[in-house]
């Protein structure tokens, strides 16, 4: 859930399949994608961590960090300071955490 497309195209292209789309495609989703929630919010930001450990290494992965734990760390104040929003606080800080274990190890499949 959250980044699971992108992570299964991009294993796909690591081990040489192409990717192609229908661009008359259309898809319809049941509930809007702008909702701002702590269950989405957490899962977008533990697996975009997630994500970048199994497909990146070295400086890239490190560029990636220096982005993106000064924005959770910032993200997690701002909710809990100017929002009062303890909840979406716990859910962008605990994704950062748990993004980190799932990383220590990432599935190695080829």
């Amino acid at each position: 859930m959250y980044w699971e497309d992108v992570d299964w195209c991009t294993t796909g292209l690591e081990v040489g399949y192409k990717s192609a789309y229908n661009y008359q495609a259309v898809i319809r989703h049941k509930y809007g994608s702008s909702s701002q929630n702590t269950f989405k919010m957490y899962y977008l930001n533990r697996n975009r961590l997630y994500f970048m450990k199994k497909h990146t290494a070295g400086m890239k992965y490190l560029k990636f960090l220096s982005y993106f734990v000064p924005f959770i760390l910032f993200e997690t104040t701002y909710q809990l300071i100017r929002k009062s929003d303890s909840q979406m606080a716990k859910a962008h800080f605990y994704a950062l955490l748990d993004g980190f274990r799932l990383a220590k190890n990432p599935i190695k499949r080829f």
